[in-house]
């Protein structure tokens, strides 16, 4: 869905993005990644602000409807943030204590996304800023060990 949202806004087709990226944000929080890389482009590409707040619009009933859902379900919005706490340790613990446990092959990954944002810069910005992103997932979250999963996805939408 991510994909199709992004190919759709480089081929300024803003109707099918939104739709595509309403999909991506109700299916996985990255979908909100995604969502800012096509409102991204679109400013790029320097499209009229009613085309990029139409497709902003669309994009983000995706989670809002999902965080409705979980509100009516679980009387809590925010549930999907909850649970990743509960199962995955997702925001409770310390960059620093995870880097003492980090595979070192993860240092690799994290240095392909840096070399990828170094890549991107001077040609897309929105391609390079969208690689930052989500190389800060797994440092924000104290999941370090993630890196991994997060470089597989700037690899596919920017290569």
């Amino acid at each position: 869905m991510s994909l199709a949202a992004i190919y759709f806004a480089l081929k300024k087709r803003y109707l099918l993005s939104g739709l595509f990226a309403l999909f991506a944000t109700a299916a996985h929080i990255n979908g909100l990644l995604s969502l800012l890389l096509v409102l991204m482009i679109l400013y790029e590409e320097r499209e009229k602000l009613i085309n990029i707040v139409q497709t902003f619009i669309i994009g983000m009933l995706g989670i809002v409807g999902y965080m409705i859902y979980l509100r009516v379900k679980f009387h809590n919005a925010l549930e999907f943030l909850t649970q990743q706490r509960k199962l995955h340790g997702w925001l409770q613990h310390s960059i620093f204590t995870e880097l003492s446990h980090i595979n070192p092959t993860e240092y690799l990954f994290a240095a392909l996304v840096i070399i990828t944002v170094i890549y991107w810069w001077p040609r897309r910005k929105s391609f390079a800023i969208y690689s930052g992103l989500y190389l800060l997932i797994p440092i924000i979250g104290g999941t370090i060990g993630g890196f991994s999963r997060y470089t597989l996805m700037v690899f596919r939408y920017n290569s």
